[in-house]
């Protein structure tokens, strides 16, 4: 069991850091997080995933420029990698359960 815990923890990890990674790199360029949660709000937008958040604000006036707010967030980075590791706990588990049914 701890084991199992250890393995999905770890795989967890290496999956939010690549994800924020590409998140923060895809920002950069193109100025949104492809795998992101996008709550819309009026003259603004929220994104956040594996990590990171932006709040984006659009101006609604001729001339005047919206603005971008980008941080990471532990707490997001935390909720991701408790959700992916108890997935990935599950499907290790799942294979566990068919691999024993498989050789009996």
């Amino acid at each position: 069991m701890k084991k199992r815990l250890r393995i999905s923890l770890g795989i967890s990890f290496v999956i939010c850091c690549l994800g924020c990674l590409y998140n923060y790199l895809t920002f950069l360029d193109r100025h949104y997080f492809p795998l992101a949660y996008h709550n819309w709000g009026g003259e603004c937008m929220m994104e956040a995933g594996f990590g990171m958040w932006a709040f984006h604000t659009y101006a609604m006036e001729e001339g005047a420029s919206g603005t971008i707010k980008l941080r990471f967030s532990i707490l997001n980075f935390l909720f991701c990698l408790v959700v992916v590791a108890l997935i990935v706990w599950l499907l290790i588990t799942l294979f566990q359960f068919i691999r024993k049914k498989v050789k009996k």
